[in-house]
């Protein structure tokens, strides 16, 4: 449940604000919310999750790149007390879902990654693949005329 509470006041510090940053402190969780950067972070000692809207800045390992003239429209990376990060990309290009596939498996395969799941259809591509520690899916569908892609990997 507090979870949930705390989901709720971060999207409220979101409103309204004429700072450009603000954080609230409950119990152990710190809630963060950038109106600048676009992001809000929840952090405590289990670890964090920071959600950035629109262009983020990223860091794409080699073996799940951004797509090649894609716009970035969001991201969300967290670690718990692993200390693994985790990263989730969202982005969008005018490409096709079957040449979005193509360009994923080949970079799968030039780098070692053994893929498992690959779902292939006219209106979607669903792409997973591993190597060591590293995962990465891949998922891409249309919407409004333009591809999207959700993409996240770990362990790398």
């Amino acid at each position: 449940m507090r979870k949930f509470i705390g989901l709720a006041l971060l999207a409220l510090t979101a409103c309204g604000s004429a700072d450009t940053s603000e954080t609230t402190q409950i119990g152990d969780t710190t809630l963060t919310n950038n109106e600048a950067q676009g992001s809000s972070t929840i952090k405590n000692a289990d670890g964090y999750l920071t959600a950035t809207e629109g262009a983020a800045n990223v860091t794409f390992p080699d073996i799940a790149p951004q797509y090649p003239g894609s716009t970035i429209t969001g991201s969300i990376e967290s670690a718990g007390q692993d200390k693994r990060v985790k990263t989730m990309v969202n982005l969008s290009t005018t490409d096709s879902v079957e040449k979005v596939g193509e360009y994923y498996r080949g970079v799968f395969k030039t780098h070692g990654l053994n893929i498992g799941m690959n779902m292939v259809t006219p209106e979607a591509v669903m792409i997973n693949a591993d190597k060591d520690t590293a995962k990465v899916n891949v998922m891409a569908g249309t919407e409004e005329g333009k591809t999207v892609i959700s993409m996240s990997f770990s362990g790398v």
